[in-house]
């Protein structure tokens, strides 16, 4: 079977939502996954969740059948939305987001030298008040050993009711950068932040980063505009040139990138609303975009490969098509000569579009016919 699901986890009573993830190369050769696992009756984004970890010991082609509780909730709401990075000293990291309040959405990192069996006390990243949205899979480390972890700070547009009040957070987001030159020790804020220079309702959200050849990094972010816009930095994220539109056309959805070790090529995951590439005259023509209620926008799911550095992207795929569901949040990870996706995959059949998490096994010889 092309790309075949090795995995996909439904929503069940107690078990209401299983979203967004990370993957992790664990010193004994097998791989983890750990991800979002919602308890209780509700899986809104402020619903109790915590972080659970499946196992795989054959390339990420059949994984552990029951979860393991990597951490417990300890927010006030939820912790969610986990980054898996291999630390300088040879330790496990695991960087996730805190929910404690509209004024306390913050990221932390724990570490385990045991393949995640315990893990340290908390190192909370972002020192600020307020409320900054780390997505999953987000944070790199440098070439130069400085680790990155981009976030979208949303400030209040009113004084919230209660404790626990998420309703009061301003959905337009600015971007910001935490990093650290001692791998995790202590953290300081970027020099430069951004929001979205024009009308918009959502700013700059769920800031990506990834490393480019010539030594800049570069960020991503996506708007209610219709598109991804951009941001570039020269000395490693502290300071940014101001965001300007790209052409990677698509909703108000999260894209994601990573550089495929055996080309040295990027690879980009995202909800490709580019109509002009629905052409039947195209190799691998994308299906017609009509993108129903329930998906939210967010499909197509497409692959696409860039050999110059993020300017252009070519050998598109898809990856998903169904018009009634919705596909996002995709988690990135090589493994020999494939490569794992892991990604929201839901639909009004389960309640909405976060509610179920697939993972595809897919080969890297088919992303670059």
């Amino acid at each position: 079977m092309e790309n075949p699901i090795v995995l996909q986890l439904d929503p069940s009573e107690g078990n209401p939502r299983n979203s967004e993830g990370a993957f992790a190369d664990l010193p004994d050769g097998r791989l983890m996954f750990a991800y979002t696992r919602y308890c209780g009756t509700e899986g809104r984004d402020a619903s109790p969740a915590e972080i659970a970890g499946r196992f795989n010991t054959d390339q990420g082609r059949t994984w552990s059948p029951d979860d393991t509780i990597l951490l417990p909730n300890e927010g006030k709401a939820n912790v969610m939305s986990v980054s898996l990075l291999s630390m300088g000293n040879g330790d496990l990291g695991l960087f996730y987001m805190r929910k404690d309040g509209p004024m306390a959405c913050r990221s932390y990192l724990r570490r385990s030298r045991d393949g995640g069996q315990h893990w340290s006390d908390p190192v909370r990243v972002v020192q600020a008040p307020g409320y900054f949205v780390m997505n999953n899979d987000r944070v790199i480390r440098l070439g130069t050993g400085r680790i990155v972890v981009p976030v979208a700070f949303h400030r209040l547009n009113r004084e919230p009711q209660n404790p626990l009040d998420f309703s009061a957070i301003d959905h337009r987001g600015i971007a910001v950068y935490y990093l650290s030159d001692d791998d995790g020790q202590t953290w300081r804020q970027s020099a430069d932040w951004y929001g979205l220079p024009l009308s918009s309702g959502s700013g700059l959200q769920e800031p990506g980063v990834v490393e480019l050849k010539d030594g800049r990094v570069w960020s991503w972010c996506r708007t209610d505009q219709g598109q991804q816009w951009s941001l570039w930095s020269s000395d490693g994220g502290d300071h940014w040139t101001p965001p300007v539109p790209t052409r990677i056309m698509s909703p108000c959805s999260p894209a994601s990138v990573k550089r495929i070790p055996s080309t040295g090529d990027l690879l980009m995951v995202w909800n490709d609303h580019e109509r002009s590439r629905n052409n039947k005259d195209l190799p691998h023509p994308l299906p017609p975009l009509d993108p129903q209620p329930a998906s939210a926008g967010r499909t197509p799911l497409v692959a696409a490969i860039s050999q110059d550095e993020g300017r252009t992207w070519s050998r598109r795929r898809c990856l998903e098509t169904s018009p009634a569901h919705g596909f996002c949040y995709t988690a990135i990870h090589f493994v020999e000569d494939h490569v794992l996706l892991a990604y929201c995959a839901g639909g009004q059949d389960v309640g909405n579009v976060l509610r179920r998490l697939r993972m595809r096994q897919v080969p890297l010889a088919w992303l670059y016919q």
